[in-house]
């Protein structure tokens, strides 16, 4: 399933078919120089990218592709992107789209070298799904959506697919799960909005300046997955530091109570993860309260999205767990990527697990356990009802939802706890020390992940491996 086809011509699927290399440790990442101007009004926006990417392949390279996330009908509803120029180096180049107008093929003039740069610039224009207008897609989460008081643009502009041994990750977008995977790369933007509204991104601001209505922004930031955008009008902002890491939490003022609860659990979240595994990948982390369905809260670089509905609750033992989950979430996908359709288990088994440690450490007593017990339960129900699934199943091979979740969530934490048990603590957690190191701004694999544990256990993991369905 790594390579679609749907729709392909010949020449692209022999395109598609070719292998890469591994990038090397010491890779340059892409560097995204970027420009957008949003439309707070009309839920749109324009943008000019220029995408420089080092050939890390160890092949020559004649073509790139970028996804075109937007454009995908299932969890992104009724958003849209669309390139309008594309030229590389200077020269302008016929770009075409394929796989729902979800991936975008890019054929570059001249071969490009082993280790040598190439520079992608791509005019684009876009919309988000305004939910003021009538009720949302059915299987939208609320990523790039327009509500009453809030415009949210995640992955909204053209991204460099990630590339494996296999080929280009150009999968189809599907109704539920993850879809965003992408190198860690550098980001230096620039947002021009209306003056008077809010904006809420990853990075870290520079400078802005004024002129005429509207106010231009320039961010920066290192190591990102994505960078992201959220514009608000009438939201409030609360702070606090834990240790070298600035958390915001970003909420209407109906939900000051809720803002409060947020930050006091990111904090400690922040704090103990940084006790057990290492720093958090960024200096700046904002929680921001928004409108969405399908989903407690999700995940991007220094950002993280809070449903309203889940707010309404902060006090609810369940709502420690979005909070918990999501900032985990910093160290595995933004620090330490995966293949998000391939292996979906290996970042939400981690974002589960470590929920269940921050209950552990902060929770009254007995609810950690608890909800250890009901993930149990609930990946005891998956096998009984998908009896050929795993929690190495890719995403889709998963029938349903709710399938997906009891595996590479409940069932990935399970396998967790199982190992932790098995080898014990000092060498459970100096393995996802080292797992986390040593992957740090890469795309990791499960068998990076089971190696780690092995060489800290001095052991073999054979039976457990084997019991949960995973592979080396």
């Amino acid at each position: 399933m790594r390579h679609a086809t749907k729709r392909l011509s010949p020449v692209l699927v022999l395109l598609l078919i070719a292998a890469f290399a591994r990038p090397s440790a010491g890779a340059t990442p892409p560097h995204y120089t970027m420009h957008v101007d949003a439309n707070y009004e009309a839920a749109s926006f324009t943008g000019e990218l220029l995408v420089v990417v080092s050939n890390t392949a160890g092949a020559e390279l004649g073509e790139l592709f970028f996804r075109l996330y937007p454009n995908a009908v299932g969890i992104y509803g009724g958003a849209s992107l669309r390139v309008t120029e594309t030229s590389v180096e200077g020269r302008a180049v016929e770009a075409e789209t394929f796989v729902e107008d979800t991936v975008l093929y890019v054929p570059l003039p001249e071969p490009l070298q082993p280790d040598a740069q190439v520079a992608v610039t791509i005019a684009f224009e876009g919309a988000a799904e305004d939910w003021r207008l009538g009720e949302p897609s059915p299987y939208a989460y609320g990523l790039l959506s327009r509500s009453g008081s809030a415009l949210t643009l995640t992955a909204f502009y053209p991204i460099l697919a990630h590339h494996t041994e296999e080929g280009w990750a150009i999968n189809p977008v599907f109704e539920f799960g993850d879809a965003l995977m992408s190198e860690a790369s550098s980001y230096e933007v620039t947002l021009t909005i209306p003056a008077g509204l809010i904006a809420v991104t990853s990075g870290t601001l520079r400078d802005a300046t004024e002129e005429g209505g509207s106010v231009t922004y320039r961010y920066a930031i290192e190591g990102a997955r994505d960078f992201s955008v959220v514009l608000l009008d009438g939201y409030e902002r609360s702070e606090t530091v834990a240790g070298a890491v600035t958390l915001a939490a970003w909420f209407t003022p109906e939900k000051e109570a809720a803002a409060d609860v947020t930050l006091e659990r990111a904090a400690d979240a922040l704090t103990l993860y940084g006790d057990l595994i290492g720093p958090a990948p960024y200096g700046e982390i904002d929680l921001v309260e928004v409108p969405m369905q399908h989903a407690a809260g999700v995940e991007f670089s220094g950002l993280i999205l809070i449903s309203s509905d889940y707010a309404e609750r902060p006090l609810d033992a369940f709502y420690d767990v979005i909070v918990s989950h999501e900032m985990a979430h910093q160290w595995f996908y933004a620090g330490v990527g995966n293949d998000v359709i391939e292996d979906p288990w290996l970042d939400e088994s981690f974002a589960t697990y470590f929920s269940y440690l921050f209950l552990d450490a902060f929770a009254e007593p007995g609810v950690a356990a608890g909800t250890l017990d009901n993930w149990e339960s609930a990946y005891d129900r998956g096998r009984a009802n998908a009896p050929n699934a795993t929690v190495a199943t890719p995403l889709y091979a998963f029938p349903r939802s709710s399938t997906y979740s009891a595996f590479a969530y409940s069932g990935g934490a399970v396998f967790l706890h199982a190992v932790r048990e098995a080898i014990g603590d000092a060498a459970f957690f100096a393995a996802l020390g080292a797992y986390y190191t040593d992957n740090l701004g890469r795309i990791a694999t499960p068998s990076d992940l089971l190696a780690s544990f092995e060489t800290a256990c001095g052991c073999l993991l054979d039976d457990l491996i084997t019991g949960f369905g995973l592979h080396r």
